[in-house]
């Protein structure tokens, strides 16, 4: 969440002030998963962005589903394991049974 929040959210001002209320936007959103496709699963330059081009939008339609544009900063984390979860889950099982990717 920390960094979520320090570098990808944006923080709803109320009269100016900041109001303690963190958001993403979908180009937020979308920094963040191809940050965590490149460090979880290895999936950089195009294999990583065409996996994101498969995914995210789909992924995104489902969260953002008052069509706002933004999702609530804590929010993030399980959109994120939602994006990962099948490769990850598809992976250790090759690994369990002695296969490659």
């Amino acid at each position: 969440m920390k960094s979520i929040i320090s570098k990808y959210a944006l923080e709803q001002k109320i009269g100016g002030a900041p109001s303690g209320h963190f958001y993403l936007s979908k180009d937020g959103m979308r920094s963040i998963s191809k940050e965590v496709v490149a460090t979880h699963l290895g999936f950089k330059g195009k294999k990583g962005e065409k996996y994101l081009n498969e995914k995210f939008p789909t992924l995104w339609a489902q969260a953002d589903v008052n069509k706002d544009g933004f999702l609530a900063a804590m929010q993030g984390p399980p959109f994120l394991r939602t994006l990962l979860d099948s490769v990850e889950l598809s992976n250790k099982l090759q690994i369990q049974l002695g296969q490659e990717n």
